[in-house]
């Protein structure tokens, strides 16, 4: 089901309100700014750092709660872009199409964003630890990290494009 309009409709989020408690509760959609993407999740993976969240294990200083989980997903566009959204991707992405986003939310400006070692920068935002995640009826993602996925990948294979390019720039850093 594509929605044409989900701002102040609700749905469903895994919720970790603190370490420890975890709650499927009712929120509005959210409303995507004008740089943003509104996705339906598809398939949303969780993983060992997902239950470090949820234990309280992982450093204060790279987790909010309460927070939505998810940090590993592929979804489908849900809705038309609007015109910042649109112009930032090219015309790629329409209502329907298929994604994976980036977890990072780099600010562009510090030295790392700078050097393009986005995944370094110094003021760490990120998708299931310090914002919601894709646990949930819809997300809104910057459209500079929303790609979309090729034909003949499944919504399960989109989800770990995250998981696989980490193991990937990890192998790269050692045959180099």
């Amino acid at each position: 089901m594509i929605m044409e309009k989900a701002g102040g409709e609700r749905g469903r989020a895994l919720v970790v309100r603190r370490p420890g408690e975890v709650v499927l509760e009712e929120r509005d959609f959210p409303a995507p700014g004008p740089d943003a993407v509104l996705i339906r999740p598809d398939t949303v993976g969780l993983c060992g750092t997902d239950l470090d969240i949820v234990a309280g294990r992982v450093d204060p200083a790279y987790t909010r709660y309460p927070l939505v989980l998810g940090h590993e997903w592929s979804g489908t566009v849900a809705g038309p872009l609007a015109v910042e959204a649109a112009a930032a991707l090219g015309g790629v992405l329409t209502a329907g199409t298929r994604v994976v986003g980036e977890g990072i939310v780099p600010c562009g400006h510090c030295p790392r964003c700078r050097a393009g070692q986005t995944n370094l920068c110094l003021t760490y935002d990120e998708l299931g630890f310090t914002r919601d995640g894709a646990a949930a009826s819809f997300l809104a993602v910057g459209a500079p990290l929303v790609h979309p996925l090729a034909p003949g990948v499944s919504a399960e294979d989109g989800a770990l494009v995250e998981p696989a390019s980490v193991v990937y720039r990890a192998l790269s850093g050692i045959m180099t």
